[in-house]
């Protein structure tokens, strides 16, 4: 799937949050990583889920965390935002065992 049909796919969906994304169908098994890039807001913060596609990696950047009692995502009125995103290694170090 390409960049261009995971964006129209999305905006047809209209999800409200990122847990939506997963109703989706087709868009689950090109995850390669969930919740990056973590925004805080005053009342919630949005998170991004990378996608790979055929030609490259997309972003789709939607709110991941209500700070509210209601936790209702609707309220937000959060548009879904895409970025082109690029595969980064980093170096992390653990205990021995």
């Amino acid at each position: 799937m390409k960049k261009e049909e995971i964006i129209k796919l999305v905006q047809e969906y209209n999800p409200r949050s990122l847990w939506d994304l997963d109703d989706i169908q087709g868009l689950e098994e090109l995850v390669v990583a969930r919740e990056i890039c973590v925004d805080k807001h005053r009342w919630y913060e949005t998170s991004i889920n990378v996608y790979k596609c055929d030609d490259g990696l997309l972003g789709v950047g939607l709110p991941s965390n209500v700070y509210s009692e209601s936790n209702i995502y609707e309220d937000l009125e959060v548009e879904p935002s895409f970025c082109e995103m690029v595969e980064e290694q980093t170096i992390t170090y653990k205990i021995k065992q």
